[in-house]
């Protein structure tokens, strides 16, 4: 025993040594010989979205870089997000480039997005095409992984901009701007003042509920929601109604109607027309 003793407190420093901030360092370097490296990804349909992450060491830590798009919400946007990366999000970097290089096998599921991958290291630079099989190791989970923290600040971001509109939207607005046949780009102009003495309004109520006095200008007559989406632009949707028929069945009574805001005071909300189908 007393021989053990002797040789574990000898043991001890090299073991300590081993563990050195020097040899943790050359760890965490083996471990990210794969660095830098950049991923551009492009998807869509008619319209083609570009992507682009870089992964790149500085100094003695890794970070990530989201280069494009820009993540909005309402009119303000966030600029390049940066993060470092710990080593959890190293290794679904890790993983996801070993998983681009096999490649990946085609997906059975039929899709008419195109989607392109081009992944460039410091040695080499390839390409994948079209939907494969990532096994959850696709482009977005991971943005998400890298940038989670961020794009939580964004929905938060987001939610608070959504209970601002809320709250000033809440209330009976009149219609100001008296347009029938709208077409794609036509405002719509609502002032809380009755000042034309219409008797054409809109209620905006609680958890998005809604109402309309009538369908002359907008066939809306039967819906009873509303919803934000925010983006580049705010959107903003009356949700499609449903009614009963003679037969009593429920059928869509009208359907969405879309617009883009434009200006939301106290007293006056201004909308741009989209569509309705």
């Amino acid at each position: 025993m007393k021989h053990f003793l002797v040789v574990l407190a000898f043991m001890i420093p090299i073991f300590c040594g081993l563990l050195s901030a020097e040899n943790i360092h050359t760890i965490k370097e083996s471990n990210s010989s794969f660095i830098p490296f950049k991923i551009e990804y492009y998807a869509g349909c008619e319209d083609i979205v570009r992507y682009e992450i870089r992964v790149y060491r500085k100094e003695d830590k890794i970070f990530a870089d989201n280069i494009t798009p820009f993540f909005y919400y309402g009119r303000q946007t966030d600029s390049v997000w940066t993060v470092e990366l710990n080593q959890e999000k190293m290794e679904i970097c890790k993983k996801f480039l070993e998983k681009a290089k096999m490649p990946p096998k085609k997906s059975q599921m039929q899709s008419s997005l195109n989607q392109v991958y081009i992944i460039t290291s410091a040695d080499e630079s390839f390409r994948v095409y079209d939907d494969c099989e990532w096994d959850g190791l696709d482009f977005y989970s991971v943005r998400d992984t890298l940038f989670k923290e961020k794009l939580a600040d964004l929905e938060l971001k987001r939610s608070n901009l959504i209970n601002d509109l809320n709250n000033k939207i809440k209330g009976r607005w009149y219609l100001k701007s008296k347009t029938s046949n709208l077409k794609r780009g036509d405002f719509l102009i609502l002032t809380k003042n009755d000042d034309n003495q219409t008797s054409y309004f809109w209620d905006f109520g609680d958890n998005n509920s809604f109402r309309s006095s009538g369908n002359e200008y907008l066939n809306v007559a039967y819906s009873k929601k509303y919803k934000w989406q925010i983006n580049g632009d705010i959107l903003f949707t009356i949700e499609l109604g449903m009614m009963t028929n003679k037969n009593g069945d429920s059928i869509i009574g009208n359907s969405d109607a879309a617009f883009i805001l434009d200006l939301l005071t106290d007293n006056e909300l201004k909308i741009k027309f989209l569509w309705q189908y």
